[in-house]
């Protein structure tokens, strides 16, 4: 999880995650089907651990893909 939340940080927003064998979680698409993480982190006054947190909870609540 922390690789993930750390490569959206970063600008890597074509990450994918494989989560079970033939499951995979496209990260982008997670982060910006999230209208609250795209808004925190458009927002330069956010804290570094708000912005963690808002991307967490948009890997954590999107559905993953079978492959």
């Amino acid at each position: 999880m922390n690789v993930l939340v750390d490569a959206v940080l970063d600008g890597r927003m074509e990450e994918q995650a494989e989560l079970a064998e033939g499951y995979t979680l496209d990260v982008a698409a997670a982060v910006k089907a999230s209208a609250f993480a795209t808004a925190v982190l458009r927002d330069k006054t956010s804290t570094n651990g708000a912005r963690c947190n808002a991307v967490r909870s948009a890997i954590l609540r999107a559905r993953a893909q079978t492959a």
